[in-house]
């Protein structure tokens, strides 16, 4: 497992991803009409605590004795208790923020400590079916879109 790029994405990267998924929750409403604004929060917590984990258990090796649950803790903490800061961002940076966040979380390390909880695949599936549908609305934008054929001859 290459860990040495994986890291943990800052409190404004996770916000403005929050912010973007909130204010394009149309995209997945014909799948997952129960989740609203407060449900996208549930979501992203689910993903900061799971980013956290997945980050400190490929980097364990470079931690002295004890310091997991130290560095777990302090870290989750800290996402969770700054989401004031964010940024609007353009479909193309909302995609590429939640593909930063979705390259972190590696399940290998966690079920070497403990299944993944429903609650976190809920979330982790919401993701990805949220980057798909925006990857469709990305390349349905593109002008050479409309005018390409629909069968080709």
């Amino acid at each position: 497992m290459n860990n040495e790029f994986t890291f943990i994405p800052s409190p404004i990267h996770f916000n403005s991803v929050e912010r973007g998924i909130k204010e394009g929750l149309h995209l997945v409403k014909g799948i997952y009409p129960e989740v609203g604004p407060l449900g996208v929060e549930a979501i992203m917590d689910k993903i900061r605590k799971l980013t956290v984990l997945s980050v400190c258990l490929q980097h364990i090796d470079a931690m002295a004795d004890g310091e997991l649950d130290t560095s777990i803790r302090s870290e989750t903490e800290y996402l969770l208790n700054n989401k004031l800061s964010n940024k609007e961002l353009s479909a193309i940076e909302l995609l590429k923020g939640i593909e930063c966040i979705l390259a972190q979380v590696q399940f290998e390390p966690i079920e070497d400590i403990r299944d993944i909880e429903e609650e976190e695949r809920f979330a982790l599936s919401f993701l990805f079916n949220y980057i798909n549908y925006l990857k469709d609305l990305i390349i349905q934008s593109i002008p050479e879109f409309s005018k390409a054929p629909w069968e080709i001859e």
